[in-house]
């Protein structure tokens, strides 16, 4: 019985020694971070204050255009670009062949 109390204070031991090691790392980096901030040039104190900064325009208003909208504008733009051609190639002829097929003329 008194051996195992032996044993758990031992572990207890290690375990403090590994936590006491710990934070002496921790410490170590701390002090390292507060000597980069120490060499900041920006002063935190006296910066303005949100809406000033957010209020300024940059950059251009982007649209977002959902996917769905972009095919339906891409099929669009090629049937419109094919009844250009169909126009170059057979001018009239092609509305002649229209009101002859929906008009019966």
């Amino acid at each position: 019985m008194n051996e195992e109390k032996h044993n758990q204070n031992d572990q207890a031991k290690e375990l403090r020694n590994v936590v006491v090691t710990d934070d002496d790392k921790q410490n170590e980096s701390r002090e390292l971070k507060s000597d980069q901030e120490i060499d900041r040039d920006t002063d935190i104190l006296n910066l303005p204050p949100r809406s000033e900064v957010h209020n300024i325009k940059g950059r251009p208003t982007r649209i977002k255009l959902s996917v769905p909208f972009r095919r339906l504008a891409f099929i669009i733009l090629v049937l419109l670009a094919i009844l250009i051609m169909a126009y170059f190639f057979l001018g009239d002829e092609l509305f002649a062949s229209f009101s002859e097929i929906f008009y019966g003329i």
